[in-house]
């Protein structure tokens, strides 16, 4: 690193002279170093020796930024500026402090002004193009991008934005190609790999992902988002060994969905089970007689639904279990263990042995593809609650379809895996000449009921639906369920009813590739996009098909 620059100092003694070269010198030593603290004090004694060393002062507001001292930064940076407002460096790092402060339109008044002292300073341009990208002005952003590139045509971080942008644009393939230009000027950067590896898999090439992931692991052997991506990149494929190993780095990513549960007791990852090839052999030769198992649930409510089928196996190796579950799922879960082994989320736990994540009990029991419990139904309708509908929906006088056609909006693949329902109207219009259909859902996009409404025989039941004991006595009471990838598919599944999954091009991983069915649920036939957000071939087959299963004219 060079000396800071020294402003003209008028009558400096050669005394002075020589204690500032040497302060300067162990500061830059240290700092070069990475001792930043050792570097700070000395820069401190140099601007009270000299106070109109700006150089200096920027760099102690670039420490307190770095330490994210953020408004002592911004009074250090407004220092520099008093002393040499003519600085460009310093209104860029004032751009990133306002930029983290959240208060982006100053930011990007920061990077305008480095910019117009200094037309090439590339990293101005990209970080008002951050800038941009947090308030939403994407196109605003691309061109910030874009002229950096102009000045530095191989700035890595550019290109990888540009990517990201591209990506958000839904431009895929200009978001491959800046990937594959951010590798090339940066062979190392890690994210860069990774996050080509969510693109290539999201355009359905999940060998080509893979390679990615591994990629960016060769790189960076502890970077978890690149595991827990590869993971479901292998889940997808079948390969269920390796990837519910790598499916447990999802605990050590910063923004995982659910946080990690810091129990004192160890997490249960197969301790007392031999070791065995297939989880069909479970209860062969296992030492957890005795011991209590927590099983705690993770994720969404559609997790719990699929994967609470392990817990009677887990029952069988004669471990006392405990299944913590959410509140809306409480009372199904009853016939799944013993209410007395049944905890809901937020009550007081009790005492255990070993904890495991609900989605860590394949892993845990060294499930394999083949080795999945896929009982024809494991879930029911309560009585009352199916008499409650039964009376509700009246005499069936035509076959009778539930019908889901979007999700959790907050999922963060909501935009893909929902149905856009002006898509979907002129099929259910078709529909209802032959069919009673019947709403699943509770929850409606602006405007949707409304649309709905208009629909003869449509049959609004969302109003009515208090919980998921509701809708599981409605999945019982429709001859097939219609539905996108939401935790109603997994009810659906999980009660027998036979059901037709919607899928968007690239799969959640549990659904596998290439296959018209689900090894996890019997009664379900599987309907895959032909390309991104293809819903008209998925709403064509299934109208054809539907002809074919009930034998009407649709």
């Amino acid at each position: 690193m060079r000396p800071p620059f020294q402003a003209p100092q008028p009558k400096l003694n050669k005394a002075l002279i020589t204690r500032l070269t040497t302060l300067l010198t162990q500061a830059v030593d240290f700092q070069n170093k990475g001792d930043n603290e050792k570097a700070k004090s000395l820069y401190q004694e140099v601007v009270k020796l000299q106070p109109g060393n700006f150089d200096c002062w920027h760099i102690l507001g670039i420490f307190e930024y770095q330490n994210k001292n953020y408004e002592e930064a911004l009074k250090l940076f407004r220092k520099v500026i008093s002393i040499n407002p003519r600085f460009a460096p310093v209104h860029s790092n004032m751009g990133l402090v306002l930029q983290d402060l959240k208060r982006y339109p100053e930011a990007i008044a920061s990077y305008d002004k480095a910019i117009a002292l200094d037309n090439q300073l590339f990293a101005a341009y990209n970080n008002r193009g951050n800038a941009f990208k947090d308030l939403g002005q994407l196109e605003q952003a691309l061109k910030s991008y874009a002229c950096a590139l102009t000045y530095q045509p191989d700035y890595p971080e550019a290109l990888y934005n540009l990517a990201e942008i591209y990506k958000a644009l839904h431009l895929w393939d200009n978001s491959l190609t800046y990937y594959d230009r951010t590798i090339y000027a940066k062979v190392d950067y890690a994210e860069a790999h990774n996050n080509r590896g969510l693109m290539l898999q999201f355009l359905n090439r999940v060998d080509d992902a893979l390679q990615s992931f591994n990629q960016t692991i060769a790189i960076w052997p502890d970077y978890a988002p690149a595991h827990s991506n590869k993971s479901l990149a292998l889940l997808l494929k079948g390969n269920y060994k390796e990837g519910w190993e790598e499916h447990e780095w999802r605990w050590k990513m910063k923004e995982f969905t659910s946080a990690q549960r810091n129990f004192p007791q160890p997490q249960w990852t197969g301790q007392g089970l031999d070791e065995i090839e297939h989880s069909t052999d479970y209860l062969r030769n296992n030492n957890l007689i005795g011991k209590t198992i927590l099983v705690h649930c993770e994720q969404g409510i559609g997790d719990t639904l699929q994967f609470c089928r392990y817990i009677p196996y887990l029952v069988e190796t004669g471990a006392q279990v405990r299944f913590e579950v959410q509140a809306s799922v409480f009372s199904l879960m009853r016939q799944i263990i013993s209410p007395d082994s049944l905890i809901k989320q937020g009550d007081p736990i009790g005492s255990f042995d070993y904890h495991c994540p609900l989605i860590s009990l394949p892993y845990a029991l060294r499930n394999r593809l083949g080795d999945i419990p896929a009982k024809k139904s494991y879930l029911k309708a309560n009585e009352l609650k199916r008499e409650k509908w039964s009376n509700k929906l009246g005499i069936k006088r035509k076959p009778r379809i539930g019908i889901v056609w979007s999700g959790n909006i907050h999922h963060h693949n909501d935009l893909f895996r929902s149905l856009p329902l002006q898509i979907l109207l002129p099929y259910l219009n078709r529909f209802v000449q032959d069919f009673e259909l019947v709403c699943l859902q509770n929850e409606f996009r602006v405007g949707e009921r409304e649309f709905l409404m208009q629909i003869p025989g449509w049959i609004d039941s969302s109003q009515s639906i208090e919980d998921f004991e509701d809708t599981a006595a409605l999945c019982e009471l429709v001859d097939l369920v219609i539905t996108v990838d939401t935790s109603v598919a997994h009810l659906s599944g999980a009660m027998g009813t036979p059901t037709w999954l919607m899928l968007p091009f690239a799969p959640d991983w549990r659904w596998l590739m290439d296959r018209t069915d689900s090894p996890w649920y019997p009664s379900f036939k599987l309907y895959r996009q032909n390309g991104i957000s293809d819903w008209k071939s998925v709403l064509d087959r299934i109208s054809k098909d539907l002809n074919s299963h009930f034998g009407h004219i649709i």
